[in-house]
């Protein structure tokens, strides 16, 4: 009886996922288009013509292009792929951990983490985060078939990481970081390691990627002190979860540097106290600054929704940790907090102004003045 009902729960858990992606993202169905996206819906139209590369041209060509032929200037469409192509990340999260020998609780768990972390913001707001979106759709769907077996699904992840560039370009460390961290053959890990990462140089060249943009442009890079500089800025980010940080910050933050050496200090401590969970927390962290590293060398561009990727394996970590508490009521609280965080994360991005009733994100302020001016 006890086996039926807990198979019974367990097929409810994708429902369960759904329904919290919608409680926590459904105001973002209502947000007009902002910014990034005029410029790209003005390519779809034909009024502007795409540049010679194919940088990005699933997750803004393609995309733009067949929604502006389906639903043209009604953003609820857009919108409503975005937030469905989130709850199918939720769902890859899931099967997953389950893949990786995560307990139903702990998967559940690093779902639910994903489901309703605050950095998902701004992609469920902005229709032009449907880049970040579909990179994690097709890196989660990489890994998938990097633990496969066969020539097939070697083949399969193969693809499914160049699509992921085709998407945005920072996932180019996607297969040589999976290759250090998830169990496969050591043939398997070699070639996809070896494959994934002459893929994605082959590809960011051929996309312009590896031109140096200069001091002044908005893109500009730097290999310096920087790259400390940026790491310690998302690091401080996550851990002070009681505040919230609007995407109009365009730059690192030197003065938060101390709070971003917690993370390293939580996860070090984790380590050193449960011997056993030193190599899942190398894994995480190495998979963690990987995926994080090709946006480190940015100097203006510091967003918080560039961790909507990177902190999944920090997700299943955090997963596996509650999914290890004994009691169920302290692992349902531990979400629950998470989650009510979310919602007043997003109740105050939503409400936050400065003055002259000017909303402080830019995408909603943008969004907001743009619907006006339309009506």
């Amino acid at each position: 009886m006890n086996q039926s009902r807990s198979r019974t729960i367990y097929r409810l858990y994708p429902a369960l996922i759904v329904l919290i992606v919608l409680a926590l993202y459904w105001p973002g169905l209502r947000v007009f288009f902002s910014l990034d996206d005029f410029r790209f819906l003005l390519r779809a139209a034909g009024y502007y013509e795409y540049p010679e590369t194919f940088r990005r041209i699933l997750s803004i060509r393609l995309f733009f292009r067949a929604a502006w032929n389906l639903f043209g200037t009604v953003p609820l469409p857009y919108h409503l792929v975005v937030l469905a192509l989130h709850a199918v990340n939720t769902l890859l999260l899931f099967t997953l951990a389950r893949r990786l020998k995560l307990e139903r609780a702990a998967a559940l768990s690093a779902a639910i983490l994903f489901a309703a972390t605050p950095v998902a913001f701004l992609p469920m707001h902005w229709i032009s985060g449907i880049q970040e979106v579909t990179v994690t759709f097709f890196a989660l769907a990489s890994a998938h078939f990097f633990l496969g077996r066969g020539t097939i699904s070697l083949a399969l992840s193969l693809a499914a990481s160049a699509l992921a560039l085709l998407c945005k370009e920072t996932s180019f460390l996607l297969l040589p970081a999976l290759a250090l961290i998830l169990p496969a053959s050591k043939g398997r890990r070699w070639t996809l390691g070896l494959a994934g990462l002459l893929l994605g140089a082959v590809m960011l060249w051929g996309s312009g990627t590896f031109t140096p943009h200069p001091a002044g442009d908005p893109y500009e890079s730097a290999i310096g002190a920087n790259l400390l500089w940026n790491l310690l800025t998302y690091n401080a980010w996550i851990v002070r979860f009681w505040d919230y940080y609007p995407d109009r910050i365009a730059e690192y933050q030197t003065g938060l540097a101390y709070w971003g050496l917690i993370l390293p200090a939580i996860l070090g401590i984790f380590a050193w106290r449960s011997p056993k969970s030193r190599v899942p927390v190398f894994r995480a962290s190495l998979l963690f600054i990987c995926l994080l590293l090709p946006v480190l060398p940015l100097i203006r561009h510091s967003y918080l929704y560039y961790l909507y990727l990177p902190l999944i394996p920090l997700w299943l970590l955090a997963g596996s940790g509650i999914g290890r508490l004994s009691r169920r009521p302290v692992q349902i609280g531990i979400l629950a907090l998470f989650m009510v965080n979310s919602v007043i994360f997003g109740v105050r991005h939503r409400r936050a102004e400065i003055k002259e009733d000017i909303l402080e994100d830019p995408i909603l302020r943008y969004a907001s003045s743009a619907e006006g001016f339309v009506e």
